[in-house]
């Protein structure tokens, strides 16, 4: 099992641009998205196992926001609050996962289970990315 924390804010995939180049089409992925991506592999590096995991997997992810003001009412909870605005949940976590390539052997195609949440961070809480992997049980 490989558990760890990276301090920094989720980010959603961004949507794949298009462009011309000669009368060719060719999609990329805006700069903002890959500077992310570059930034939490590195961070999430030091955590990669010595060899990538095999077979089918279980990944939980957990998705911290930071705190907007309009939660910082006396009358708010302290702990983490449930995230139900933008970006998606399913947006994160692809960026994430994109991030997260070199933790799997065939990709993450292996990914058998996915349980991912997104919240606003406690009063006083940083955001970050929490990721759980581990190896599919039956």
């Amino acid at each position: 099992m490989i558990s760890f924390v990276v301090h920094m804010e989720p980010r959603a995939k961004g949507r794949p641009r298009a462009t011309s180049i000669g009368g060719v089409a060719r999609q990329y992925t805006p700069a903002a998205t890959r500077h992310w991506e570059h930034e939490f592999a590195a961070r999430a590096e030091q955590h990669q196992p010595p060899e990538p995991l095999c077979g089918p997997l279980d990944l939980v992810a957990v998705f911290v926001f930071r705190r907007p003001m309009r939660l910082n009412r006396r009358r708010d909870p302290q702990g983490l609050i449930a995230h139900d605005r933008k970006p998606d949940v399913d947006n994160v976590l692809k960026s994430a996962l994109d991030s997260l390539a070199c933790f799997f052997a065939m990709g993450d195609q292996q990914i058998a289970r996915i349980h991912a949440t997104k919240y606003y961070a406690e009063r006083g809480g940083t955001p970050r990315i929490e990721i759980t992997i581990k190896e599919l049980s039956e």
